[in-house]
């Protein structure tokens, strides 16, 4: 490939039209202004879409009477969840207020599941302090009374000293 031009520009199309460095870094500057831009403006209707959607959920469930049940609950679902689905049951959580996680990393309240294997119990028995392992029945009990049920109903793996206080407070 020829980098020389003739007085008219390149002349044959084995030829390319040389760029001072001044008209480069305008050309890169054009660009690169020209993709912030769009990437702004994408951004931008990705979030009033997102915002939108949100709202029009929250308008549906209140005129359905839905509650805000799971408020301040984050659930993440491990393992299995029984006959009824986690993505239902993730559904479920968000239209009434809670946040569903996808991984362990984050901070959460809840973990939902029913079997799992023995090296996922023992990380739940070792962080029991941290979140609490209830059953999908939990969240089903919950909207079916409207109200969050308590949770120690639903322990998957209760802790023993916890029931032994539980049955010494009620005597």
């Amino acid at each position: 490939m020829f980098a020389v031009n003739g007085p008219t520009g390149p002349s044959s199309r084995h030829e390319r039209r040389v760029m001072s460095d001044r008209q480069r870094n305008k050309e890169n500057e054009t660009t690169k202004r020209c993709a912030d831009k769009a990437q702004t403006h994408f951004f931008r209707e990705k979030r009033a879409r997102s915002t939108h959607s949100k709202r029009e959920t929250e308008k549906v469930a209140k005129s359905e009477g839905r509650l805000d049940i799971f408020k301040g609950c984050r659930i993440v679902f491990n393992g299995r969840t029984g006959k009824v689905s986690s993505y239902y049951l993730a559904k479920l959580v968000q239209e009434h207020g809670g946040n569903v996680v996808s991984s362990m990393a984050t901070r959460i309240t809840h973990m939902v599941g029913l079997n799992l294997s023995n090296s996922k119990a023992d990380k739940v028995l070792r962080s029991a302090s941290k979140f609490k392992f209830v059953s999908p029945e939990w969240i089903l009990q919950s909207i079916k009374h409207k109200t969050r049920q308590p949770e120690f109903d639903y322990l998957v793996y209760k802790d023993y000293q916890t029931q032994a206080c539980s049955f010494l407070d009620t005597r």
